[in-house]
């Protein structure tokens, strides 16, 4: 069974429209074999929770917008910390140096592998 992944941007006041890093990102896991939910910019944890929810993934892959800062701001790093925090146990992957800033590891660089990781 191919691992289900949900991808998303948290803060859609930080973007103009999708993050072509995310559409590039979501082909990727498509191409090696993981079925991918693209919830595409969400305005609040509480968006980015529910969709989580109601999609069961293996693993959340998060942006925090197309903004130009390469350090995540106190409140981005509140934001991601009570996301992690609602959702126990679920593996939350950051894209780019913001969302790492932020505290969240890169999806490892080797999909394939990363994905038979999360497996169910």
């Amino acid at each position: 069974m191919a691992p289900r992944l949900v991808l998303a941007e948290l803060g859609s006041e930080w973007t103009d429209g999708p993050s072509g890093e995310l559409v590039a990102l979501a082909r990727a896991l498509r191409d090696a074999g993981a079925e991918v939910v693209h919830g595409g910019a969400m305005a609040s944890v509480e968006a980015v929770a529910g969709i989580v929810e109601q999609e069961d993934p293996a693993a959340l892959v998060l942006g925090l917008g197309a903004g130009q800062e390469m350090e995540a701001t106190p409140d981005q790093v509140a934001e991601v910390a009570e996301l992690v925090a609602t959702l126990p146990g679920l593996p939350v992957y950051g894209l780019g140096e913001l969302a790492r800033s932020a505290g969240l590891p890169a999806l490892p660089a080797d999909l394939t592998r990363a994905l038979a990781a999360l497996r169910r």
